[in-house]
């Protein structure tokens, strides 16, 4: 049995709300997956606007992701 420490960010390069269907200079939402555990900032029921708003981590250097990807959890 192979035990691999695997997680994957999923993000995109701006955020385009459904109801304004245009970019916006809103945050970008993001989520990390991590061997099927909850992840970085709980367990939310979707990727979409309304459950990523629920997560309480605001990244305000987009650069700075890479450094809680990588972290040890």
């Amino acid at each position: 049995n192979l035990k691999l420490d695997i997680r994957i960010l999923v993000l995109p390069d701006h955020p385009t709300p459904i109801k304004l269907m245009t970019h916006t200079a809103n945050e970008v939402p993001f989520v990390i997956y991590q061997n099927g555990e909850p992840g970085v900032g709980g367990r939310v029921q979707g990727y979409n606007e309304k459950e990523i708003r629920k997560s309480k981590i605001r990244i305000k250097d987009g650069y700075k992701l890479l450094n809680l990807l990588l972290a040890n959890n």
